[in-house]
């Protein structure tokens, strides 16, 4: 069975306006294929009504028709699936519609031993079907269809109603305004007149109906619209923040807060070696393996509460502690830095043929500047400080200091204050170096582990 995954490749979004628009596609493709299986159920149930109405032979012309009616709520939902320029066939569907159901109502049965005069047909209340098909047509998330579908209803109907006044022996026209009840009385005994004033009510009603129906379909729009757009905004917080942070961020106000310090653990990852081997190798490889690191990093990251403050090439900045402080955030951080190494160690065991990868890090605790920095066209979240500096130098000396993870002391020590047995373990097995040298800053103790 089709599914909306069938969407065609030239449909993907570019951007995000493109995205919403695909959006719209998927649900209409699924409400065209929820209507398929109302109009099939709902014309089961009519044709087994006629049966019980009429001799079988009779039944057998409306129930072609009812075929004919199945087969154009197909083609509503294949136009909808396949077709790349939809317009125009949608049109002619509901233009085949209407004009089926006009005929449906207003000629006569073939299969009849007996004939019922045209004008008798019209008093049989058939106009209320029309309405199924309008709301029909309010399903979809397009108004010009909208607007459209009852256009040609009221076509089809004036048509039908027309043509019915133009046969022989029938009369038409409105009750005069000062026409007495007899003279209506008079004209409705007979079974060949037609009423032109129900037609022009029939119209009117039908209008009405339409328009409410249009207003309501874009209003619909413009809420999934809205909501289009706070997914979006959700989305680009879970590019930054942990899953469990997000819906809490996503209904505040002023979720980052305004620019502040405060003391927080940063991350810096970084692998070595990767520039010299990227420069031997293709773009596509060189990005397949970024993407490969970069979510496994991204994870381990998430998983211990931090923020993925940016990605930096080959490497990534993370902090632990924004936008809120926890008495846990220095810990958070050397673990999800030795996760880290965990992870990419356990990458190049599972894939023995592949030249390994090694991961460095660099975690520092202090006092930041925290806020937004940009410009109006364009901001980003992040932090700033001597902390930060120190701890990308750290992640740097790992190459020299020969170990894995450097962490400096004001977060080793604030990471005891935790109370995690397993960080102590770490601090007791580390080696220790007095002076890491720092450009432009003191030389710092740090604990170096693998």
């Amino acid at each position: 069975m089709m599914t909306t995954e069938n969407v065609r490749a030239e449909r993907e979004p570019v951007d995000a306006e493109a995205r919403i628009e695909l959006a719209f596609l998927r649900e209409e493709i699924e409400r065209e294929r929820l209507a398929v299986q109302a109009r099939i159920a709902s014309l089961v149930v009519i044709g087994v009504w006629i049966a019980s109405l009429m001799p079988f032979r009779e039944a057998l012309f409306y129930h072609a028709l009812i075929l004919v009616f199945c087969a154009i709520g197909y083609g509503h939902y294949f136009v909808t699936e396949k077709k790349s320029n939809r317009a125009v066939p949608r049109l002619a569907l509901i233009a085949a519609d209407y004009a089926l159901l006009t005929f449906t109502l207003i000629a006569d049965n073939p299969l009849n031993d007996w004939q019922m005069p045209p004008p008798l047909r019209l008093e049989n209340g058939g106009f209320a079907f029309f309405f199924v098909i309008l709301a029909g047509a309010s399903l979809n998330y397009s108004a010009s269809r909208m607007a459209a579908s009852a256009i040609l209803g009221a076509a089809a109907w004036s048509a039908g109603y027309w043509w019915v006044a133009a046969q022989p022996g029938s009369f038409s026209g409105p009750i005069k305004a000062d026409a007495s009840v007899l003279d209506w009385i008079e004209a409705h005994k007979q079974f060949n007149f037609v009423d032109m004033a129900i037609l022009y009510q029939d119209l009117i009603v039908f209008g009405i109906v339409a328009a409410i129906l249009t207003m309501t379909v874009v209003r619909s729009r413009r809420l999934v619209r809205e909501q289009a757009k706070v997914a979006r905004e959700r989305g680009n917080l879970a590019r930054y923040f942990p899953p469990n942070m997000v819906d809490r961020l996503a209904g505040q106000d002023e979720p980052l807060g305004a620019v502040r310090t405060q003391r927080v653990a940063v991350l810096f990852a970084d692998l070595v070696g990767f520039t010299a081997w990227a420069e031997r190798r293709p773009a596509t490889e060189v990005i397949a393996r970024l993407r490969q690191v970069h979510g496994r990093l991204e994870t381990c990251v998430f998983d211990h509460g931090g923020t993925l403050d940016k990605f930096l090439g080959d490497g990534l900045m993370a902090t632990f502690g924004t936008p809120d402080v926890s008495e846990g955030d220095a810990a958070n951080a050397i673990e999800c830095a030795k996760a880290m190494v965990t992870a990419i160690n356990a990458w190049n065991e599972a894939e023995p043929g592949r030249e390994p990868v090694r991961l460095s890090v660099g975690v520092q605790y202090g006092e930041v500047v925290i806020g937004d920095i940009g410009s109006a066209r364009r901001m980003e979240f992040t932090v700033l400080g001597d902390t930060v500096n120190i701890a990308s130098r750290l992640e740097a000396a790992t190459r020299e200091l020969g170990c894995s993870v450097l962490i400096g002391a004001p977060a080793m020590e604030a990471a005891l204050a935790a109370g995690r047995s397993q960080i102590r373990s770490w601090r007791d097995a580390a080696a220790v170096f007095e002076g890491v040298p720092v450009k432009g800053h003191a030389a710092v103790k740090a604990y170096g582990l693998n």
